[in-house]
Parts: structure tokens; C-alpha cells; sequence
């Protein structure tokens, strides 16, 4: 089978696999740590433009990997959507992914917590790549959920509220501490996950 063929998947799976990878080499190198999660960044990125000449196609490809019977008679199959949207989404989060992801080597620099970030930034990317290929609203859903989670840990990523690190301002607008804003993210970005899941049950009802 073509590279292509494989392409899609591995968009977003070398970002979610350069997550678990770091956190295992982060106990022996903090430098190999770093390496490991803007290579697999960057190697999302490579799969995501062997998709670009499949955009002159103006076809869209279900790469579908199984399938499920529902109780009405449907069929509900797991797998991505290669279209025209689908690819340049793709590439445009894995690039900017990937561009967040060096920009951080130097400005997150011997930050106590790096390997926790590296872990939320890589799974953020990770998970944005399959909301954009993802080919049902189960998986979308799925996605979209983990990229909720992982803005609530990286809007609060300095839970410890140290007033330098609170958001906001200058004054005389208001600081607010970083737990505090990660907080109401995941409140906000909750009542949106609640609302897009009633819609997906609506669909199937109907």
C-alpha cells in the first residue's frame, strides 16, 4: 500500500504518539524530550501536505478502517474523510501545530512543568487534526471533547496561581488567576460540548 493510503491516519497519530513518547523519554533526557515532540509534530506535519495532491482530485475518499450495525439498520463506520476541506484543515493545523510547538523550545524554556505541557500541546494538536478528518460525528465529538480538555489544562497550566503568571490587565482592567480562567474555559466549552451532543442525537433520532 501507498504512504498516502496511511497518510491520514498517521496526520494525527504522531502528534498523540509524540505525547506518550515524551513523557517516557523525559526520565532520561529533557533535551531528547524536547526533540521527540517537535519531530513527531513536524512528521504530522509531513503526512498532512503527502495529502495536498489529492486536493486537485476534487474527490473525497472515506477511508473507513470497520464498521458498527445500529439498532435502526444503519451502519455507522469509523474512519477519515480525505476531501478537499478536510485537507487543507488538516494542513493548516499541523503547520501552525508545528510552528506553536518550536516557538514554544525557546519560550517555555526551563519551564518546572514542560513535560506536562509538551504532553497538553501535543494532544491538542493531535486531537484538532482528527476533528478535522474525522468521517462520523461520534469520532468528531470524541475529538472535539479531548480539545476541550486539553484548553482547560493549558489556559490553567499554572494552577499554582503565582501572581505573575495571572491573566489579564494592565490595569484598570481586572487580573484573574490562571486556575480561575481555565476554569471558566472548561464551563463555557462545556455547555458548547452538551449542546453539539444533543444536535448528534437529534440527527440519529431523526
Amino acid at each position: 500500500m501507498l504512504l498516502g493510503d496511511f497518510a491520514p491516519w498517521l496526520c494525527w497519530i504522531f502528534p498523540a504518539l509524540g505525547a506518550v513518547v515524551a513523557l517516557l523519554v523525559a526520565k532520561f533526557s529533557g533535551k531528547l524530550r524536547d526533540a521527540t515532540v517537535i519531530s513527531f509534530s513536524f512528521l504530522g506535519l509531513l503526512m498532512a501536505v503527502f495529502l495536498l495532491p489529492e486536493l486537485f482530485t476534487y474527490a473525497f475518499v472515506d477511508k473507513s478502517v470497520f464498521s458498527i450495525a445500529l439498532p435502526t439498520g444503519g451502519v455507522l463506520s469509523f474512519g477519515l474523510l480525505v476531501d478537499p476541506l478536510s485537507i487543507i484543515l488538516a494542513n493548516v493545523v499541523a503547520f501552525l501545530g508545528f510552528l506553536i510547538m518550536v516557538y514554544s523550545l525557546k519560550y517555555m524554556e526551563n519551564d518546572a512543568g514542560l513535560t506536562r505541557f509538551w504532553f497538553l500541546m501535543s494532544i491538542f494538536i493531535g486531537s484538532m487534526l482528527l476533528v478535522v478528518l474525522a468521517d462520523n460525528l461520534i469520532m468528531l465529538f470524541i475529538a472535539w471533547k479531548i480539545v476541550s480538555l486539553c484548553s482547560f489544562a493549558l489556559i490553567g497550566y499554572y494552577y499554582g496561581d503565582e501572581k505573575e503568571h495571572w491573566i489579564g490587565g494592565p490595569a484598570p482592567f481586572p487580573f484573574q488567576k490562571p486556575s480561575r480562567c481555565g476554569l471558566k474555559a472548561f464551563i463555557f466549552t462545556t455547555f458548547g460540548d452538551t449542546a453539539m451532543l444533543a444536535a448528534i442525537i437529534i440527527l440519529y433520532l431523526y
